[in-house]
């Protein structure tokens, strides 16, 4: 026999104990917010200059890349959250997009970009969309069985 399939009790089958930043309890993160990474007016104005061209031009952000949003302080900063979140805690919290100011295209175009400097396009769900907007549309996600819940 393989060994696929049995079942043991002994302490050495079992996988070990997770002790790094990956490990946290909701009550932990509560109480902290080092996670949290609010954005600076500098910040937001190097993310505008880099996202009004493109949007201006209706850029196809499917097509974007890191070289086309540059940010040359930022990206720095952005290291550091993407190591957070892939060798870390596993999350982080963005505040300080000024998004009612900007138009739909200049908040797609802006989110794109911030997300090229965490990593490579992926199609988010069977159409192939790369990127998502996430509004409440007030459905009962209790009962009704089609409510999508984010």
């Amino acid at each position: 026999m393989s060994g696929q399939g049995k079942i043991s009790g002994r302490a050495d089958d079992l996988p070990p104990i997770v002790t790094d930043a990956s490990a946290w309890y909701g009550p932990d993160i509560e109480r902290r917010s080092e996670w949290i990474h609010p954005l600076a007016d500098q910040d937001i104005a190097e993310i505008e200059a880099a996202m009004k061209p493109l949007a201006g031009r209706k850029a196809d952000i499917a097509l974007m890349t890191r070289t086309d949003f540059p940010l040359p302080t930022l990206a720095p900063k952005l290291e550091s959250i993407r190591d957070e979140v892939v060798k870390g805690r596993g999350f982080a919290l963005m505040r300080g997009l000024p998004v009612g100011r900007w138009s739909i295209r200049e908040s797609a175009t802006a989110y794109f970009g911030i997300g090229t400097h965490f990593g490579n396009v992926r199609s988010q769900n069977a159409m192939g969309h790369i990127l998502g907007h996430v509004r409440d549309l007030g459905r009962d996600a209790v009962n009704d069985p089609t409510a999508r819940v984010y």
